[in-house]
């Protein structure tokens, strides 16, 4: 992998654990869907450039958009609540495997054995994080974060398989659906 590709990757990573670090505080003053809802909104005229050419059919990408945005939110971020941050950024780790998964139920990807070795290391991880006695006080916040990877997973999946737009014209689209469903 050259350089770039490999500081872009990082940059993902430490982006998505400052978000959850962040969020951590603000879904105890915001509800979830409110939260998701504002944020969306925000993408939303970030890329009204991009609205006018979505060519892949409404219904269809409203449909991906419920996983991708509004179910997944709610989920992660009701666990959230009650998880460390860093617990649930570990737990929520599950959406690699859940996204091969699906990648192999929607699409018809056949995964690998070193794959499937790979998946099964990582869902022993986050039992072992998961089972730790400091991480939570209850199974029902990690149950909540990993359901919610498991919609993230599914709706990239279908979306990898079923949109017919680029990636910023994508995600123009999921956060013009997402906004009236978070709401």
């Amino acid at each position: 992998m050259k350089s770039l590709d490999v500081a872009i990757a990082l940059a993902v990573q430490i982006l998505w654990a400052v978000g959850f670090t962040l969020g951590k505080p603000v879904v105890e003053h915001f509800p979830p869907l409110l939260m998701m809802a504002m944020v969306y909104g925000v993408t939303a005229l970030c890329l009204t450039r991009y609205m006018s050419g979505i060519t892949t059919p409404f219904w269809r990408l409203f449909l991906i958009t419920a996983f991708i945005a509004p179910i997944q939110a709610y989920l992660i971020f009701s666990g959230l609540r009650g998880l460390p941050a860093s617990t649930a950024m570990l737990v929520l780790q599950v959406q690699a495997p859940f996204t091969v998964l699906f990648g192999w139920l929607l699409l018809g990807e056949r995964p690998s054995l070193l794959r499937l070795t790979g998946m099964t290391i990582s869902l022993l991880g986050v039992v072992v994080v998961a089972g730790a006695p400091e991480a939570a006080s209850s199974w029902w916040p990690v149950l909540l974060v990993i359901a919610g990877g498991a919609c993230w997973s599914a709706g990239q999946a279908a979306a990898r398989g079923k949109v017919l737009d680029n990636g910023p014209t994508l995600t123009a689209g999921i956060a013009i659906c997402a906004v009236p469903q978070a709401l």
